[in-house]
């Protein structure tokens, strides 16, 4: 059986470097040790995680006339013997959709992160979700009431610590520092989270931890960057160069913290550290633990997290950061819940038993969501264009 997954980047709706990217990577690196696999991406440029892979195939499309996309695909997909298609964004699958109708092929949808859709969704078979809130919300929407919607959060595997890497972009560790890192793009969707690490880095100070914060991400805002330099002690380093923010994760190795949220927040748990992450309308972060993480799992530990006031009455002493004892076993504990909840090789093996046992992707019951999602992305494309 061969599996197709399908990714957009197009211009001002994406930024080809986030958390989906990576997700979407890792399965199909997981399906790959079981199945025949293909990664297609589709847009104005291929997204970041995927350059240099000679297996990936990246479509030129656009908004307005993504029909042009549909030749090209479906005669990939029939020489390559494509069985089943799944796309790991919206905006990818209204392609992916049309493809599996022709080719007659089950469709699958993930729902990444991000806030719960505030206009169109789709209407289609088969939906996974990564967090708590989205699978409550779509299994009790009216229009998706025929969809099987699966809550699947498996899609991580352990990251390879790259030292040689670390040292060229961040030198020798000095003795006793307690490096904090906040891994994720830099524009106003995360802007809160930056803050708050860097209050958190400043309390971790002032406790006598000595506490260095590096933040590595993409660029999405030059404006929202140099605010946040603005206001950064000399206990903070940018690390935004390109080079040096693809694949970050090969970095977490360097560090003894991480303020992390959606996929940087589970890599940290499977890199056995000890893990914080935002909370909304709060100044600092709050430590995973098991009181809290089933607070921040809702909310796929995002800047939308909420804890109730038994949680924020918690203080987190920050000073047991200097005990390597206790580091330690906060490490093992955020481990053992990456185990539990978020091992792509799991994720592999749920995808499997869902692609064997669905039935292939008809029109029927699904033209108008079709034609409607056409309208919907169109007019995505023109909002992009005015921006």
């Amino acid at each position: 059986m061969t599996v197709a997954y399908l990714i957009s980047n197009y211009h001002g709706s994406s930024t080809g470097a986030g958390g989906h990217y990576y997700s979407l990577k890792t399965m199909a690196e997981a399906m790959g040790q079981r199945h025949e696999v293909l990664t297609v991406s589709v847009g104005q440029e291929v997204p970041k995680p995927f350059r240099n892979i000679p297996a990936h195939v990246h479509v030129k499309a656009s908004l307005f006339w993504q029909e042009r996309a549909i030749g090209s695909l479906l005669s990939l997909f029939r020489s390559r013997g494509v069985r089943v298609i799944h796309s790991y964004d919206v905006a990818s699958s209204y392609l992916g959709y049309v493809l599996a109708t022709l080719l007659k092929v089950p469709f699958f949808l993930t729902k990444c992160g991000g806030p719960r859709p505030r206009s169109f969704f789709p209407k289609i078979p088969h939906l996974f979700v990564f967090h708590m809130a989205d699978f409550d919300f779509f299994r009790k929407l009216p229009r998706l009431s025929e969809t099987k919607v699966e809550l699947l959060p498996h899609r991580v595997n352990p990251p390879v610590y790259d030292e040689e890497r670390a040292g060229r972009i961040f030198g020798k560790k000095p003795e006793g520092q307690i490096a904090f890192f906040r891994i994720g793009r830099i524009g106003e969707a995360y802007k809160h989270s930056v803050q708050s690490a860097m209050e958190l880095v400043e309390k971790a100070r002032s406790v006598g931890v000595q506490g260095h914060l590096y933040i590595i991400g993409h660029v999405q805002s030059e404006k929202v960057l140099a605010g946040l330099k603005e206001r950064a002690s000399e206990w903070v380093t940018f690390v935004t160069e390109p080079e040096n923010t693809v694949n970050a994760s090969e970095l977490l190795g360097f560090s003894d913290a991480v303020i992390g949220t959606g996929r940087g927040f589970i890599e940290a748990l499977a890199s056995k550290k000890v893990v914080f992450f935002p909370v909304q309308n709060e100044r600092l972060p709050r430590l995973a633990s098991e009181w809290t993480f089933p607070h921040a799992f809702q909310e796929n530990f995002s800047e939308r997290v909420t804890l109730p006031e038994t949680c924020l009455r918690q203080d987190d002493d920050l000073v047991f950061l200097n005990d390597c004892h206790w580091q330690s076993e906060v490490g093992e504990w955020g481990y053992r819940v990456y185990k539990e909840n978020f091992d792509a090789a799991v994720g592999s093996e749920r995808l499997c038993a869902a692609y064997e046992s669905a039935s292939p992707a008809v029109l029927r019951g699904f033209m108008s969501s079709l034609l409607l999602h056409r309208v919907s992305l169109f007019c995505l494309g023109l909002l992009n264009k005015l921006r």
